[in-house]
């Protein structure tokens, strides 16, 4: 096509050429969907620029192949945890900032399960793995590095154990979990008592009992804070 000054627009192609870098090994997907580098290349109606099977955005409709280092792939994994029938919260980081976030699987049960997550489509790049959830310390995984292959953590690292009983959010399971599950407003309870704080429920099985207390008193949890791997 040839606009009224009589000089063709480049192709997609010739366009991504063009810009520094923005066709070879030194650039990642991030920077290229950050926030100005396609708007500067195409214009922007308002809505932003996104790589949609394995596309990268051109000129009038056109599309162009994404290079092979820059397509994303999936990373899955598995997380044991506590109460079983409420998700964990998974997130990729790069430099802090959650750039993809994800939920494990639930089920309807109680006690200690295996709960796996899916992230679909991750973009090349050295991430931290961040897992989250109520009444458990968090656990990261640091220098996770999504190649030109999918990623199976669960092959890599095994299952990744979450600690139980930190009732009060502060990254320890302590002497303050304690006191919060043996309050007369809380043990011996049902989580649908007037009163009631949920999170002392640990298994998930609805009573705040002497379950709940063993995990949270248990060598395994008690005294103990976040985990951190790598």
């Amino acid at each position: 096509m040839i606009p009224n000054g009589g000089t063709p627009f480049p192709t997609p192609a010739e366009t991504y050429n063009a810009h520094d870098n923005l066709n070879g090994a030194d650039i990642t997907a991030a920077e290229i969907l950050a926030d100005g580098t396609l708007d500067g290349l195409f214009g922007n109606d308002g809505d932003p620029w996104t790589v949609e099977d394995g596309k990268l955005p051109g000129l009038f409709g056109e599309t162009v192949d994404m290079p092979e280092h820059l397509l994303p792939h999936t990373l899955t994994g598995t997380i044991r945890a506590y109460a079983p029938n409420t998700p964990a919260t998974i997130q990729l980081l790069q430099n802090g900032k959650s750039i993809y976030t994800a939920t494990t699987e639930t089920h309807p049960a109680y006690g200690q399960q295996n709960q796996s997550f899916t992230f679909p489509a991750v973009a090349p790049g050295d991430y931290t793995l961040l897992i989250t959830k109520t009444a458990h310390t968090s656990f990261t995984v640091q220098h996770i590095t999504v190649g030109t292959e999918n990623i199976d953590l669960t092959a890599s690292l095994g299952v990744m154990t979450l600690l139980c009983g930190d009732i009060n959010g502060d990254g320890m399971i302590n002497d303050s979990d304690l006191a919060i599950l043996w309050s007369a407003a809380n043990y011996n309870k049902s989580v649908n008592d007037a009163g009631v704080n949920p999170l002392c429920d640990l298994n998930g099985d609805g009573m705040i009992n002497d379950s709940d207390l063993a995990i949270l008193w248990s060598a395994a949890n008690y005294n103990k804070g976040a985990v951190v791997i790598g």
